[in-house]
């Protein structure tokens, strides 16, 4: 299914049966939020954050990298896979991307974060199930990473 959102200029594809939602309401200044979800409802979480790439420090906005690990700095439930940071492209920009265990209400969970840099807009796409649902979602949620567009 392909999804269009002429206001925020953006397109992707999501799998068959999966809901998009995008939030209108309650968001912080100068960020969009989009939710992507599976017909299972297997996500934890999932879909994208659009920030203005001028709302993120001075750092963050010269380095995808810098803007990860000011993320991942902030979350102390967060344990990188060590092995798993990697650079990902997503419409032509590159990102940084890792794989993260963490245990939310006595459950272990698995997440899936890339950032990509953008000169005026970024985004921060997520997904997070239980780890023996994991490998299955990330799949399918690599149809909308590599469907992303941008005007």
């Amino acid at each position: 299914m392909k999804f269009h959102d002429d206001e925020l200029g953006i397109s992707f594809t999501v799998p068959a049966d999966w809901v998009v939602w995008r939030a209108r309401n309650s968001q912080p200044a100068k960020q969009e939020l989009i939710r992507t979800l599976d017909p299972s409802a297997d996500t934890d979480d999932g879909g994208m954050r659009l920030f203005a790439t001028d709302s993120l420090s001075a750092a963050a906005q010269k380095s995808a990298r810098a803007w990860t690990e000011e993320g991942v700095a902030m979350d102390k439930n967060v344990k990188v896979r060590p092995d798993s940071w990697k650079n990902y492209t997503i419409d032509g920009r590159t990102g940084v991307a890792y794989i993260a265990d963490y245990t939310e209400g006595g459950k272990p969970h698995v997440q899936f974060l890339v950032r990509v840099l953008g000169a005026k807009e970024s985004e921060l796409f997520v997904i997070t199930s239980a780890p023996e649902k994991f490998d299955a979602l990330k799949a399918q949620f690599d149809t909308i990473l590599t469907s992303y567009r941008t005007k």
